[in-house]
């Protein structure tokens, strides 16, 4: 790493240059990187607010479908009918929801790809798996 690079720093700012690896597959100037960094970081933005949506949506879905309760009774409201009681089960939801999840946005990620659409080009797959287990 060095911090020796002058085109590396922009002629307006007033800080040290920034740090420059060497090694580095792209050789970015420092507003360049900038750009891109600000990109993903909308990318991934983006990414997590889908996954809250599903996560809403899926939450909403199950608590109105099992909020019947027994011959059309509804369940008292301080218990929720669709947590089931079972910590095994609870788990098995848990994780089978994740990995739904993550396969529904891996496909969309892959669709966004093949269709040209420009959206979540610089999420990486790895980055996909990361923000469905938060």
């Amino acid at each position: 790493m060095s911090s020796e690079n002058p085109e590396a720093l922009p002629a307006g700012w007033l800080i040290e240059p920034p740090v420059v690896l060497h090694e580095s597959l792209y050789h970015l100037t420092a507003s360049q990187a900038v750009l891109l960094s600000r990109y993903s970081l909308l990318d991934l933005s983006t990414f997590c607010s889908i996954i809250v949506l599903f996560h809403v949506f899926a939450s909403w879905l199950i608590e109105r479908s099992s909020g019947k309760g027994v011959e059309g009774v509804p369940k008292p409201e301080g218990e929720r009918s669709s947590v089931p009681r079972s910590e095994g089960k609870r788990s098995w939801y848990y994780i089978i929801f994740a990995l739904a999840l993550s396969s529904v946005m891996v496909a969309a990620k892959i669709a966004t790809s093949i269709f040209r659409l420009r959206v979540w080009m610089c999420a990486y797959f790895y980055l996909i798996f990361l923000a469905n287990k938060r």
